[in-house]
């Protein structure tokens, strides 16, 4: 197996997920084949934690932002794979992606598209997650340094702390990021977060 593989994965209503899976396949992916990262085979990306169904996935509209996301699977856990994951071809390649997610996402300009980044190492560590909300005015190239700072001290915290879950999770909000991950057990339990979370965003304040 090469040192670093990737799976992409979307949720959200089927027209959204049409327009970003075309995208991801006529530039995203040959942008990180091209970077050296081939698409994972699924014997790789099948781990106990992470059952990836099929790339694209519609929700019925469940979710109030699109998401998009990539997973990448290497044999460690560290700063050197950021260094690689963050580097200027792939992080070129993010931002594309998120501004390919962002465009063909809605005919809402304004409606945010939540973006994932995940990293599996061995199977006796975390799946490390970094989860943020992209909105229409965050400059990418901000993103992109964000996520690889909450990835580098997800990896730290983890030294420090051993693995308390499958997957940890850190979420980026107005540039800020939790100190301690969010724990789940498998990637269902995550994504059944982010939809009560953004469902409850939803909800206007009740006026007295």
């Amino acid at each position: 197996m090469p040192q670093i593989v990737f799976r992409y994965f979307a949720a959200g209503k089927s027209p959204q997920m049409t327009r970003i899976a075309i995208a991801f396949h006529e530039e995203t992916a040959p942008g990180l084949i091209d970077a050296g990262i081939p698409e994972a085979e699924d014997e790789i990306a099948n781990i106990p934690a992470l059952k990836i169904k099929p790339r694209v996935t519609a929700d019925g509209g469940i979710s109030a932002a699109a998401l998009v996301g990539l997973t990448f699977f290497t044999a460690w856990l560290g700063n050197k794979v950021l260094d690689e994951i963050f580097g200027e071809k792939v992080s070129h390649t993010i931002k594309n992606l998120l501004e390919k997610a962002r465009f063909n996402s809605s005919t809402e300009s304004n409606e945010p598209i939540e973006y994932q980044s995940l990293v599996c190492g061995d199977l006796s560590e975390p799946i490390i997650a970094v989860r943020v909300i992209v909105h229409e005015d965050d400059t990418l190239a901000e993103i992109m340094h964000s996520m690889k700072l909450a990835h580098q001290h997800a990896f730290q915290w983890f030294s420090a702390n051993g693995k308390k879950a499958n997957i940890h999770c850190h979420t980026i909000k107005h540039g800020q990021c939790n100190i301690e991950p969010e724990l789940f057990g498998n990637i269902e339990d995550l994504n059944k977060s982010r939809s009560t979370r953004l469902t409850r965003n939803w909800n206007p304040p009740v006026k007295a």
